[in-house]
């Protein structure tokens, strides 16, 4: 495990790019203290999810990932399972980087929540591997392949394919960015504001200008959660974004269909809760 490439929170502290993208290196230093041959895979989300609040890396991270890979003959499994299918205004979230991986698994978005439904989409020298070896590449379980499911699926993907949804989450993304940027920071607590497309990460401090985290004990993210779901609004807290102990975020991934108004309507609700918040704490 290495450090997640959150320049906000740099791990090294260092600042871009004249920190030559050491939270990529470091795969290569730690690939080496352990040596290639016990290491199968690294494995990374795109741009993150809740563990980093939407975190996007540099744009030298995944194609340096890439290469210590490939270096160590090292697999690059892309996890996919929230940025997938048009959520981050690109097809996949790792097409921003121009980045093949070895392995993409997939969810959730596939389906429109419809059902519940996974996936991998390998890459065509794995499946020879286990061709070369007679070997088999078992993946089937009970519900596995489920008819239902599989029509959903195809349902979901033609909408989204025929109604140019990733397009217009590329477009709308860079609208709820814009408009996010003007209605929240503002605010005393919104240290960072992050992501792509339709998925954003607002991060939550305590001192915006040396960027101290709240007490986890606080729990600021739930707290905001829990007053924007008073006025109407549903957002998803995350925590940990600093050294995995500290820190809160919210994440907003809006619906495909969410129109331009919609968004504002929902920002003007987090600008009040926001608001509740910070007065609670004088």
């Amino acid at each position: 495990m290495i450090d997640a490439p959150l320049c906000y929170h740099c791990p090294y502290s260092l600042n871009y790019p004249d920190c030559e993208i050491a939270c990529a290196h470091a795969l290569d230093k730690l690939i080496k203290q352990i040596g290639s041959q016990y290491v199968a895979a690294f494995i990374a989300e795109p741009i993150g999810g809740a563990a980093s609040g939407a975190m996007v890396p540099v744009p030298e991270y995944y194609p340096l990932i890439r290469e210590i890979c490939d270096k160590h003959d090292v697999l690059f499994i892309d996890d996919e399972c929230i940025c997938v299918f048009g959520r981050t205004g690109k097809w996949f979230g790792i097409d921003h980087w121009n980045v093949q991986p070895d392995i993409i698994t997939m969810a959730k978005g596939m389906s429109g929540g419809y059902t519940p439904m996974g996936a991998i989409a390998i890459d065509e020298r794995i499946a020879q591997t286990f061709e070369k070896a007679n070997a088999r590449f078992f993946n089937t379980y009970s519900t596995g392949g489920n008819p239902v499911s599989c029509a959903i699926v195809k349902t979901v993907l033609d909408v989204i394919e025929e109604g140019g949804l990733v397009e217009r989450n590329a477009r709308l993304g860079k609208y709820l960015h814009k408009q996010a940027k003007q209605k929240l920071s503002h605010h005393p607590s919104v240290g960072d504001i992050r992501g792509k497309g339709m998925l954003m990460g607002i991060e939550l401090v305590k001192n915006k200008k040396t960027k101290e985290t709240f007490a986890p004990a606080l729990m600021a993210a739930t707290t905001v959660h829990r007053l924007a779901i008073d006025k109407g609004l549903i957002v998803y807290p995350s925590f940990g974004m600093e050294h995995g102990i500290s820190g809160d975020a919210l994440i907003i991934a809006p619906p495909y269909m969410i129109t331009e108004s919609e968004i504002n309507m929902a920002l003007d609700i987090l600008d009040k809760a926001l608001g509740d918040f910070e007065k609670a704490l004088e």
